[in-house]
């Protein structure tokens, strides 16, 4: 049987036959994808064969009622986005700590589907598992830069070492809906990691700070559209709607990223 869901003036969209897709797209270990499904409650849970069912939480409600108020949008694909504000309690969108979030010295890529709705200028976190703040357990920090140029720093602990990536080329649009993705090959390098915004590749110059070996395995949760939660307030929060986020123990190919892009677009209603 195929599930549709009807969206105003459009005709059916095959929802989880589509999500399949992005599953398959996505594949190899340790892979986690939510795609948004509920409008309401504190929970959000990931789909797909190959997640281990860790949810995303949030503090309060999805819809706007105790401290949540993610303003849940259902798109025509029947996923649904969350807005994200600057504030303490709007932002958190988190995970508890789980294995298939780390990726000591090996591949893996991080996405979303994001709408800054704000001018450029400030830094904004999309997918991290950073925590700086209280306590040292940083491991990457999926972001944009001030001036709105994707970066994706990677960190190892223990002695203390990174590697940041910036795109100098791509840059987000404020006001629209883009694709962001970036991947890393698990192998020391500057080309080490690629990013795509709207599937087009740019390979940026990695700068190495100290002697980096491998991120490590630590107990900060997975924040969706900030950094350094746990206990204290975010930082780096984003401003705006994110939608179908992803963490997956895979370098995502071109190919791979391309075919996730036109889905996500079918999905959120940006093409037929």
């Amino acid at each position: 049987m195929s599930h549709t869901v009807s969206g105003p003036g459009r005709r059916g969209i095959p929802t989880f036959a589509l999500l399949d897709q992005i599953v398959t797209e996505l594949g190899g270990t340790k892979l986690t994808f939510w795609p948004f499904l509920s409008g309401t409650g504190e929970a959000i849970y990931p789909y797909g064969s190959g997640t281990d069912g860790i949810r995303l939480l949030t503090v309060g409600a999805l819809d706007g009622t105790g401290a949540g108020q993610h303003n849940p949008m259902q798109h025509v694909g029947g996923i649904y986005s969350y807005e994200i504000t600057n504030t303490a309690d709007s932002a958190r969108i988190e995970s508890i700590d789980n294995a298939n979030y780390s990726f000591a010295g090996a591949a893996f890529s991080v996405g979303a589907w994001v709408m800054m709705q704000e001018a450029l200028g400030t830094v904004r976190s999309v997918v991290s598992k950073y925590r700086s703040t209280a306590a040292t357990q940083r491991e990457y920090d999926f972001r944009f830069s001030a001036t709105g140029y994707p970066i994706l720093e990677i960190y190892d602990e223990s002695v203390p070492a990174d590697w940041t990536s910036t795109c100098t080329v791509n840059v987000l649009t404020p006001f629209i809906w883009q694709f962001v993705v970036a991947t890393y090959s698990g192998t020391e390098g500057a080309s080490a990691i690629v990013h795509y915004l709207n599937a087009v590749a740019e390979t940026p110059v990695g700068v190495e700070t100290g002697l980096f070996v491998a991120t490590e395995d630590s107990p900060a949760l997975l924040e969706i559209g900030s950094r350094d939660q746990g206990g204290a307030s975010p930082a780096q929060v984003f401003q705006g709607k994110i939608a179908l986020p992803f963490v997956t123990g895979k370098a995502l190919t071109a190919t791979n990223v391309t075919n996730i892009y036109n889905i996500g677009r079918k999905l959120l209603g940006i093409t037929n």
